[in-house]
């Protein structure tokens, strides 16, 4: 199973920390009754998952079973909340710690405002909507295709997401956002 973890990271570069976790977790599930490509992917995936890497995307999902089985033998549990791959995005698409900081604070403050919107959408796509709003706040402009396309978010996702996000947020987000919507 090493060795199919091994082929996975190279077809899908991410962290050495990254890399580490998986082989542990693939040591924890090595006797379920999977194949090693499968178990490889649960391993490499439930790592990204416990991390917030933002390459989760592009990892080949593994079998429903498999990741369930492996989710109870490992106890971990799905990664649900956004603020915590802003960090990860930012770095991807190499953003400072300000838009990282800014998407951090937009987060929050949604989260605290409309709690069923913020848990209602994917993570990850919350995460990229606050950094595209960000990047516009702090002079840092990222175009919604090239901020999309590494983490697999098609660019009129992001669009919907982060003008729901600014619409609900109000007076709290910047007047210089207005005009991008």
């Amino acid at each position: 199973m090493e060795e199919e973890i091994r082929k996975l990271i190279e077809k899908f570069p991410i962290f050495q920390k990254i890399s580490e976790e998986a082989f542990n977790i693939s040591k924890k599930i090595e006797d379920e009754p999977f194949s090693e490509e499968d178990k490889a992917r649960a391993s490499l995936f439930l790592a990204c998952d416990e991390n917030s890497c933002a390459m989760i995307r592009k990892i080949p999902k593994p079998n429903y079973k498999i990741l369930k089985r492996a989710r109870k033998k490992t106890g971990i549990k799905p990664n649900i909340e956004a603020i915590n791959w802003v960090d990860s995005i930012c770095r991807e698409i190499n953003k400072g710690e300000n838009v990282a900081r800014t998407a951090k604070e937009i987060l929050r403050e949604y989260r605290k405002r409309n709690p069923a919107d913020y848990y209602r959408y994917k993570p990850l796509t919350n995460a990229v909507a606050a950094v595209y709003i960000a990047g516009i706040l702090c002079n840092e402009h990222i175009p919604q295709d090239e901020l999309g396309e590494p983490f697999g978010i098609p660019s009129q996702t992001i669009r919907k997401r982060y003008k729901e996000i600014a619409r609900k947020l109000g007076d709290y987000i910047d007047t210089q956002l207005l005009r991008y919507l």
